[in-house]
């Protein structure tokens, strides 16, 4: 990080791909870059089944040394290997997997959940949540070894790494009013940043030039996206009450990336994947299309957003049960870049995405 209850994932080994064979369905518009997608699958048959996708080919991780339910996270790609994040959820262990070997894995005594991963020189970061007496507390691993930010009931969403300063955002249970608050440490100290009536999240950040920037989301009458440049507030919503949602960040110089959803119009109750750049909101897809962007990132220059979109129904459409036509979207600079069909009797969620050549 609700939403669109749209849910997938996608499973690869780590590897050269040397070409991608496509039909009418899926658009590639070359061998290159490798674009991957990282998320979870339910089918009729089994649930929370990770998958990684690369270019649209699912391939299983057959090396990871990871059986039964579990859920893929995060991707980061680093001198061009591919870092992953999964969660094992039945015995409650997270796993980082490179070039889809396992990597590193959490003890299982922790009950830990990664969120988010980075990698910086040869240190790899992660975040997410663990146990510690009794409680499930924000938590961030740097090479495996655990340092619990919070005593109480708190989770950490984001990290990111700058130079030798390690942010990481997330949310903390306030016990005085008993709702989240959006919360981001630096190098372990922590920053609050609101004091709403209302449940808030930090579910991304980015530190660039001496700048913090954080994305997140509260809840009030409807969930609201929230942007937050060092410490202060920026409207998303433009004054608006209707759902929004921020769920991806990136900072390009001065440029502020912001992925996520937006209603078409004021009236309209169905979210369409948009991005924001410096505040100024884009839509992505059709006005007949539904659905959420959830991760951009810029790579050699063009700007690549994810996202999940599904066909906006007639009442009469639905009660013939017709297929809503699920899909997978990469768009670069815009214009849609590869379309991937969803399996019609699964449903997916996707997490993230990284880009390679």
């Amino acid at each position: 990080m609700r939403k669109l209850c749209i849910y997938m994932m996608i499973l690869v080994i780590m590897m050269p791909f040397v070409s991608c064979k496509s039909d009418d369905d899926t658009i590639i518009s070359d061998a290159t870059p490798e674009v991957f997608v990282i998320g979870y699958e339910d089918d009729p048959i089994v649930i929370d089944k990770v998958m990684l996708l690369a270019n649209g080919i699912p391939v299983e991780l057959s090396r990871s040394n990871i059986s039964g339910r579990s859920r893929g996270t995060d991707v980061f790609v680093s001198n061009n290997d591919v870092y992953v994040s999964i969660n094992e959820l039945e015995n409650d262990v997270a796993h980082i997997l490179k070039n889809g070997i396992p990597f590193l894995k959490t003890d299982p005594s922790e009950q830990a959940t990664i969120n988010s991963i980075y990698v910086s020189g040869d240190d790899v970061y992660a975040c997410g949540l663990s146990f510690l007496n009794g409680v499930g507390v924000a938590s961030l691993w740097k090479n495996g070894i655990r340092t619990t930010l919070e005593n109480t009931l708190s989770n950490a969403l984001s990290v990111f790494v700058d130079g030798n300063d390690v942010y990481v955002s997330g949310l903390i249970r306030d016990q005085t009013v008993n709702i989240s608050r959006a919360i981001y440490w630096k190098n372990g100290v922590a920053t609050v940043l609101n004091n709403e009536d209302y449940r808030t999240n930090a579910s991304g950040i980015v530190a660039k030039n001496g700048n913090v920037y954080i994305i997140g989301e509260g809840y009030d009458r409807n969930s609201l996206a929230k942007y937050w440049e060092n410490g202060i507030e920026i409207d998303l919503n433009n004054g608006e009450s209707f759902y929004t949602a921020a769920e991806s960040l990136y900072v390009d110089n001065t440029d502020v990336y912001i992925a996520g959803s937006n209603p078409l119009t004021v009236t309209s109750g169905d979210p369409a994947p948009a991005l924001w750049k410096n505040g100024v909101i884009s839509f992505l897809d059709e006005p007949t299309i539904q659905g959420r962007a959830v991760s951009v990132t810029i790579y050699k220059g063009d700007v690549y957003v994810m996202g999940m979109t599904e066909k906006i129904l007639t009442e009469e459409e639905e009660g013939n049960m017709v297929p809503d036509d699920q899909r997978i979207k990469i768009w670069r600079n815009g214009l849609e870049f590869q379309n991937i069909p969803t399996p019609i009797n699964s449903r997916i969620t996707v997490n993230a995405m990284a880009v390679r050549d």
